[in-house]
């Protein structure tokens, strides 16, 4: 069995047997891992905490060739990532990106881009700028894997017809149209909306981030981008459902400091 050692953002975890756990991790140098860690769960173990979702950790695990299931040998608590647990939002947010990772990348697909793209928009989880960081993330996500949409360089924003600027999931982004819109995948788009989206395709492959300050506008283009990942994933995400709902309780209790 081959050792390796590296670092990882843990994705997701379920009980095994009757003191251990299946990690899933999402590691920088073999890409996304399950490993097995045995008595983690016993009351004499303190190491537990390292695999909440989220986590960072370095660990050293053995690698099973015959099985996608390694065995972990030791793990270090690298950064509880505490920003994206500042907030119930933050957490959601967090949750779902983690979901989305683990929904799209096979067993030891590397991506060291979406991997650093990860770790620094939890890092980054900052009240007024959070929505720039997640659509950070969703931006770098879809261009690693092939999704990439259309945002209608081709269109005269200046002179266009704000009513005939339309987003569609289907045509793969920003699209003008000289007839209406027959898809529950497509709406129309405000002017402001398409020059936000040209700007933030210009920061989130920036080397130097300039974050943008949270906004409705933000707010509403985030929606966009994450319905049109559902869209290519051709399947719903559990944390997106569970993440409308949060939304509902959030308006419906009025609780401004996480409004999403």
């Amino acid at each position: 069995m081959a050792i390796h050692k590296t670092e990882a953002i843990v994705l997701k975890k379920m009980d095994f047997r009757d003191t251990s756990l299946i990690v899933t991790l999402f590691t920088r140098d073999f890409g996304k891992v399950k490993v097995v860690v045995k008595g983690v769960r016993k009351e004499s173990s303190s190491d537990l905490v390292h695999f909440e979702i989220l986590n960072q950790l370095n660990v050293v695990f053995y690698e099973k060739k015959k099985t996608e299931l390694h065995l972990l040998s030791e793990s270090f608590l690298q950064d509880p990532m505490l920003s994206s647990r500042s907030s119930f939002r933050n957490l959601v947010f967090g949750a779902y990106l983690a979901e989305l990772v683990d929904a799209t990348f096979e067993p030891h697909q590397i991506s060291k881009n979406i991997y650093d793209s990860f770790y620094c928009t939890l890092k980054n989880m900052e009240k007024d700028v959070f929505y720039f960081w997640i659509l950070y993330f969703e931006l770098r996500f879809l261009k690693e894997v092939g999704w990439f949409p259309n945002f209608g360089k081709e269109i005269d924003v200046k002179h266009a017809d704000e009513h005939k600027i339309v987003w569609s999931s289907e045509q793969g982004g920003v699209v003008f149209l000289d007839s209406p819109i027959n898809s529950t995948n497509a709406w129309n788009l405000e002017k402001e909306h398409l020059e936000l989206l040209r700007d933030l395709n210009s920061r989130v492959f920036q080397d130097v981030m300039e974050p943008l300050a949270d906004s409705a506008h933000l707010r509403a283009i985030e929606k966009v981008i994450r319905e049109f990942i559902h869209y290519r994933l051709d399947r719903p995400l559990k944390t997106e459902r569970f993440l409308s709902k949060s939304q509902i309780f959030i308006r419906e209790n009025k609780v401004s400091e996480l409004e999403v």
